[in-house]
């Protein structure tokens, strides 16, 4: 089986994020993987213009400070660096979080999406449960949404994977992005399926 082409990872600076950053780099094949780091900066917001008693009338527009992006773009390097060799690009963005990163999934065709659930603290925790609620619901590809506080990776590579499956779609559609992670072929995926009381099924 294939592994993943391209994988785009959200990038906040969280703790989470950088857990999240690990499980990213373990599903990524050296000279077969491309990794896209993009982080998402809200933008600089000035007045158009004002009115006589000083009061900034709307709309905004935005700026763009080219020099902020690629000191970020440094940044995103020394923070988040690769557990194992992998072709990775750091990108950075401006706007609304979750269009600007189903916007960069779809520009470069991503196979899957790896993000945190949770941002640094105060309204950035809260805000970013929405963010990744927002991306899950929009994405055109796979999404894997990490949690805080996840056991260490043993190693480099995901060992073992259980696929709960409803034999719905979206359960064989996850079957396809699972048998194609690496250390994954084989005894490392396990299926399974909890049927409902008083339900009858064969396999």
């Amino acid at each position: 089986m294939q592994p993943l082409r391209t994988i785009l990872f959200a990038a906040d600076f969280s703790e989470n994020s950088k857990e999240a950053f690990r499980a990213a780099c373990s599903l990524g094949v050296e000279s077969q993987t491309r990794l896209i780091l993009l982080h998402v900066m809200e933008p600089d917001l000035f007045p158009e213009d004002r009115d006589y008693l000083g009061q900034p009338n709307l709309p905004f527009f935005e700026t763009r400070d080219e020099d902020r992006h690629e000191a970020l773009k440094r940044k995103l390097g020394e923070v988040y660096i690769p557990i194992h060799p992998i072709d990775i690009q750091y990108q950075t963005a401006e706007g609304n979080a979750p269009a600007e990163i189903l916007r960069m999934a779809d520009e470069i065709g991503s196979d899957l999406i790896v993000m945190g659930t949770h941002g640094s603290t105060g309204l950035r925790r809260l805000l970013a449960g929405s963010v990744a609620t927002a991306v899950l619901r929009g994405a055109h590809c796979a999404i894997l949404a990490v949690r805080p506080h996840v056991r260490p990776l043993k190693g480099e590579e995901i060992r073992v994977v259980l696929h709960p499956t409803d034999f719905s779609d979206g359960s064989e559609a996850a079957l396809r992005v699972h048998v194609r992670l690496p250390g994954t072929m084989g005894p490392g995926l396990s299926c399974f399926m909890s049927p409902r009381p008083g339900s009858s099924w064969e396999v």
